[in-house]
């Protein structure tokens, strides 16, 4: 059996230490089975107490990496501390703003694979989803 290539650190990735703490805390979270709310795309982070938790990845792991939140959203520099390479910011945007994300076509379990392929090689692989989302791509 192969070994596992081990994450990247935060360091490569082009985030803050509080933001890949919750990435990592989200995908244990996410393959134990113990989110304890609702994954969508399409909203950063929904508090609800009496019917769960909505967020995307960006809104989880700001939840569980304790990084500030606005009224605007996460905060930036809490994400990336302003210090990573246009590179490292492309591919955090592809995690948190996959094709039609506000659509939010994404399962839970394709949310995992685009979020553990980020943290084991710095680039998110989200699944093609136009024939779910159906829209025509407008030049």
């Amino acid at each position: 059996m192969l070994a596992r290539t081990p994450m990247k650190t935060a360091e490569e990735l082009g985030v803050s230490d509080k933001f890949y703490n919750g990435l990592v805390k989200l995908l244990l979270l996410l393959r134990s089975g113990k989110l304890p709310g609702e994954m969508n795309m399409g909203f950063v982070l929904r508090l609800r107490h009496s019917c769960g938790t909505v967020g995307c990845i960006m809104g989880w792991a700001a939840l569980l990496g304790h990084v500030s939140i606005s009224n605007m959203g996460v905060i930036a520099e809490d994400i990336n501390g302003n210090t990573c390479s246009r590179e490292q910011e492309m591919n955090i945007s592809r995690l948190v703003t996959p094709a039609y994300w506000t659509k939010n076509p994404y399962t839970a379990e394709e949310i995992m694979n685009a979020l553990e392929t980020f943290l084991y090689t710095g680039v998110p692989k989200w699944p093609d989803v136009y024939d779910r989302v159906g829209d025509k791509i407008e030049a």
